[in-house]
């Protein structure tokens, strides 16, 4: 009965999934001292990370990822949790282009190792149809070939990189339609579906060379200007005058 009148008393704003068997959203931990919910977390973050730093589209985002992470123990100021992100985001209120990252799903190799992240989460958020891996060996092998060179925030939506990985599976949280569209986009790069939003990204438009300057007409017999460079190739001698 205490352990159900805590549950009230707290509230129960996260998914289901959260409030049973899943990360706890407040009340005391086993070592002692009071934990994170993911509302005061998203709070945080969200206030403190905005513009190029931002680390989730919205709150809302932020809540639908969270109830994924482990709860950590009080305190933790290092390794995947969302206590240590708590402490990277009440950091990033003063110095936000220091700790935003770090504050952030992926951890900014502070909150976790970065594979260690992803593949956490990777393998809760999408299961049954939308498993990406078949175990966590698996996605560990296939994470240590991902570019890992581009800064998390909110805006990598494309290219090969663990971010926008990160990205989609953060958006895959959200529902089970959203996994069944975005899980999909947190693997390893499938070049049979060109479409997908994580693969390498071709196309562009180099550069393709100015057209070549044409002669001059000489002014008083002598001879014009010879070819400009360029695709056109040389140019003609001016005429006598």
């Amino acid at each position: 009965m205490r352990a159900l009148r805590f549950v009230f008393a707290m509230g129960c704003l996260s998914p289901l999934v959260a409030c049973i068997g899943g990360s706890d959203d407040g009340g005391t931990s086993s070592t002692g001292g009071s934990t994170v919910t993911c509302e005061e977390y998203c709070d945080r973050v969200t206030s403190a990370c905005v513009g190029e730093l931002k680390q989730y589209d919205n709150r809302q985002a932020c809540l639908d990822l969270c109830t994924f992470m482990p709860q950590g123990d009080p305190g933790a100021v290092s390794g995947h949790s969302r206590t240590c992100r708590n402490q990277q985001a009440v950091e990033a209120g003063e110095q936000p282009e220091q700790f935003c990252e770090a504050a952030g799903p992926l951890g900014g190799n502070t909150c976790g190792t970065p594979c260690e992240v992803y593949c956490q989460l990777v393998m809760s958020v999408c299961i049954g149809n939308n498993a990406v891996y078949g175990n966590e060996a698996e996605c560990a092998a296939a994470c240590a070939n991902f570019p890992n060179d581009v800064p998390y925030s909110s805006s990598v939506t494309m290219g090969d990189s663990l971010a926008c990985r990160m990205y989609h599976l953060n958006v895959a949280a959200a529902s089970a339609n959203n996994a069944a569209v975005h899980c999909p986009h947190t693997g390893p790069v499938d070049l049979s579906d060109p479409g997908l939003p994580c693969n390498p990204q071709t196309g562009g438009t180099g550069s393709t060379g100015g057209t070549g300057s044409t002669a001059g007409t000489g002014t008083t017999g002598g001879t014009g200007s010879t070819a400009g460079t360029g695709a056109t190739g040389a140019g003609t001698a001016g005429s006598g005058g």
